[in-house]
């Protein structure tokens, strides 16, 4: 039975629980969602800052409440147009990401949460 096979008849969730399995792929895993939670995180608190519900964000970016509560959750990835949307309805500049090197000395870890960051506009 080749790989693709084994998985064809596999429930979403065991799936995902071999596939974590596998150390290059659960590495991967991970770095994207610390990096959507912490995009999640910086909204959420930008949102509440300004005294906003979800409703009223969503209301203001012309898209659902469920699409909001999505993102603040850290369950999707907003693209890069609808994050400079919640920037300017936030009041807030986007600063890009840094592309950050990964030494073998470090273990090829590296704390991307702290590599992206919301500044408020003066």
């Amino acid at each position: 039975m080749n790989n693709i096979e084994q998985y064809k008849n596999m429930s979403l969730k065991s799936l995902k629980e071999n596939l974590l399995k596998n150390e290059n792929f659960s590495k991967e895993y991970f770095d994207r969602k610390n990096m959507a939670l912490a995009v999640a995180e910086m909204v959420r608190n930008e949102r509440m800052k300004n005294g906003l519900t979800q409703r009223d964000l969503a209301k203001l970016l012309n898209t659902k409440q469920s699409s909001i509560a999505r993102l603040e959750r850290g369950s999707s990835s907003p693209s890069l147009s609808f994050l400079e949307k919640i920037a300017g309805v936030l009041k807030v500049k986007l600063v890009p990401p840094q592309f950050v090197s990964i030494s073998k000395k470090t273990g090829g870890k590296i704390n991307l949460v702290n590599k992206i960051k919301i500044e408020a506009r003066v």
